[in-house]
């Protein structure tokens, strides 16, 4: 047998905020329909399933119309707007970025951690809240538990 504290792995440890994530997702549904559309909390699920089928609808719609529209730029054109950026970026980084490999692909995916690392940080705190609302709950019911048993039983 194996002592010490008890691992996660990385596959469940994702799953677990996962699920948080969407559990705190779904419990936050309820008073924002509750605001907006003026629907009770037993109608919340039914239109949620309506509002999903109309974005679901106009998405496609969406879709459609894009594929079938001849893309705005041909490739020289696309190729021109791609040096332009580049040298753009090359301009406010300096001179001896030249010399760095995967310039772009820093830009890119700092481009992308910064949208998404605030949306990170808020679920994990609110996860970080979630967890100590547990403990608390979790800790109120062990007290009651032991103060039930510790009470005398009349025979």
């Amino acid at each position: 047998m194996v002592e010490g504290p008890p691992t996660v792995s990385a596959e469940r440890a994702l799953l677990a905020d996962a699920r948080l994530a969407l559990a705190v997702l779904n419990q936050a549904r309820y008073p924002v329909f509750g605001r907006v559309f003026g629907v009770s909390r037993d109608q919340v699920n039914i239109l949620t399933f309506v509002l999903a089928l109309s974005a679901a609808g106009a998405t496609l719609e969406a879709f459609e119309r894009f594929i079938r529209h001849p893309w705005p730029l041909d490739g020289p054109d696309t190729a021109i707007m791609a040096c332009v950026v580049r040298e753009a970026g090359f301009g406010i980084a300096g001179p001896e970025v030249r010399k760095a490999h995967l310039f772009g692909t820093l830009i890119a995916v700092a481009a992308v951690g910064s949208l998404t690392l605030p949306v990170l940080h808020r679920v994990r705190l609110t996860a970080q809240r979630i967890g100590q609302q547990r403990k608390r709950i979790y800790g109120a019911a062990v007290e009651r538990i032991k103060a039930e048993q510790r009470r005398p039983t009349a025979v």
